[in-house]
């Protein structure tokens, strides 16, 4: 999510067909630069959805939301000077307008930093009455039904000082297709009073999978992943999808228009460290992923759906990180890629090995940069109603989408002003969608819900805390593991 200077850079296209140095003066008044960042990949996906007149309405738009809570009341003007000043005069994808180019196209056109009306972007939204968390959930599902205007830039922050013990809440509101999820919190990070970036778990290289990560395998693993990966990317649109079960809407083509939400109560991020460094070679990530694993399970046996009782397939799909360490990009600078969830298990350790086993796999896989090329590819033959339809019948293969965004490990303040909490959820045409965050050391779960598949997502939270104290238990409780190694088949 690099900072973009106001001049025109190498990879972007003007709108003129005459090249600039050899315009007269003239021709410049005439045909002002302008600025274009097409979209490629994910954010052409994401930004035809919204703006391309062929598509709007048949489906929803892929939106981020993230809630950020303060002890006290921010000043309004001085907050919109900032995000002016940070956020608008660098990162040009949030001063420019999505626009159709042709019929395959999209592409960011920039306007001057004094054309974004702050006042619409950024509204007060007052109430005569203290709003409760219940109040501020149903704000947000609201904002799922909602359009964004196409000809404005894809973003809002809603500006509340009438949510009940709290001195004010601000809600992110974002077209996916400006950035992905660690590009945002490179945005919180900028707004913040002091850059923490050299102090985030996991900062420019963050996600489900670290691709970076050192493993050390065999020759036959990689020859395994390489050929798996190959495989999976190429045949991915015939591969069977999920059976139904009680997480999954009916139609994916049809999602509801609001959404429910469910929060779990937070854990030490310093405990989940324990686990990990209990169990030879798994990451943090191995760990969250398991938990979240365990309490599918005891969800589906709750519910006694199939998945639990017979043993059925169940997946979620990821984002991974694609940026070199350290770097930082705008847009959409990931690939997705799915773990399969062990739900017929005996210790809860066997879960954390078996996450580690899919997740090192990964990291030698070819299948998320082949996808990433193959998307762009169709992004650019493919008419938008048939890549949008085949987007969101690709993702609705699984059973669930999941991330794991890592933000500041410490207290962070906007204009003195503590930041008591953030979430993030992510408005997909999916089912579920599970949210993990590290903010001030803890992690956090949240699950946005299709009503449509699961009206009460309290039912999954419920089982994140406990399933962690039992793993928590299990683990400690031993001397270190080590992965066990798998039997030799016959050949």
């Amino acid at each position: 999510f690099s900072p973009q200077p106001a001049t025109p850079h190498h990879h972007f296209r003007t709108n003129q067909h005459t090249p600039a140095h050899n315009m007269t003066e003239v021709e410049k008044k005439k045909k002002p630069f302008v600025r274009k960042d097409f979209a490629k990949g994910f954010s052409s996906v994401f930004s035809s959805g919204t703006v391309d007149p062929n598509v709007i309405g048949r489906y929803k738009a892929v939106t981020i939301i993230a809630p950020l809570f303060f002890a006290e009341k921010i000043s309004v003007d001085k907050f919109r000077q900032r995000f002016k000043e940070r956020v608008l005069s660098r990162w040009h994808r949030f001063r420019s307008i999505a626009r159709t180019q042709n019929y395959l196209q999209v592409a960011f056109e920039e306007i001057p930093v004094e054309n974004v009306d702050l006042e619409y972007h950024m509204p007060v939204v007052t109430s005569n009455k203290k709003w409760t968390i219940e109040d501020l959930r149903e704000f947000m599902s609201d904002l799922y039904s909602l359009k964004k205007d196409p000809t404005k830039p894809l973003w809002k922050w809603h500006m509340l000082d009438c949510v009940e013990g709290h001195g004010m809440v601000l809600v992110f509101d974002a077209d996916h297709a400006l950035g992905d999820g660690l590009a945002m919190i490179e945005l919180l990070c900028a707004i913040l009073d002091e850059d923490p970036l050299a102090k985030v778990e996991g900062a420019g290289t963050g996600g489900v999978v670290k691709r970076s990560r050192k493993i050390q395998p065999s020759i036959m693993t990689k020859l395994q992943a390489a050929v798996q990966g190959a495989a999976l990317a190429a045949l991915g649109p015939i591969l069977p999808q999920d059976p139904p079960n009680c997480l999954k809407v009916q139609n994916i083509f049809k999602p509801s228009e609001t959404r429910s939400f469910a929060n779990a109560e937070k854990i030490a991020l310093s405990r989940v460290k324990d686990i990990k460094n209990k169990m030879e070679g798994t990451t943090v990530n191995d760990v969250m992923v398991a938990v979240l694993n365990m309490a599918l399970r005891k969800y589906f046996e709750e519910k006694g759906d199939p998945a639990a009782t017979n043993g059925q397939t169940v997946r979620g799909n990821f984002p991974i990180n694609l940026r070199k360490p350290g770097e930082r990009d705008t847009g959409n600078a990931i690939a997705t890629s799915m773990l399969t969830f062990k739900i017929g298990y005996k210790t809860r350790q066997e879960v954390v090995w078996h996450m580690k086993e899919q997740v090192d796999m990964i990291k030698l896989s070819p299948q998320p940069i082949v996808e990433m090329y193959l998307l762009r590819i169709l992004a650019r033959i493919l008419p938008k109603p048939q890549l949008l339809d085949l987007a969101v019948f690709l993702f609705g293969k699984f059973s669930l989408m999941f991330s794991n965004v890592p933000a500041p490990q410490e207290k962070a303040t906007v204009l003195g002003v503590e930041m008591t909490d953030i979430y993030y959820y992510l408005f997909v045409p999916i089912g579920v969608y599970c949210g993990m965050m590290t903010y001030n050391g803890k992690l956090s779960l949240t699950v946005c819900s299709d009503p449509a598949a699961e009206e009460d997502p309290g039912k999954l939270v419920k089982h994140w805390n406990t399933e962690f104290e039992a793993l928590y238990k299990e683990v400690m409780e031993g001397p270190t593991l080590t992965q066990p190694k798998k039997k030799a088949g016959r050949g």
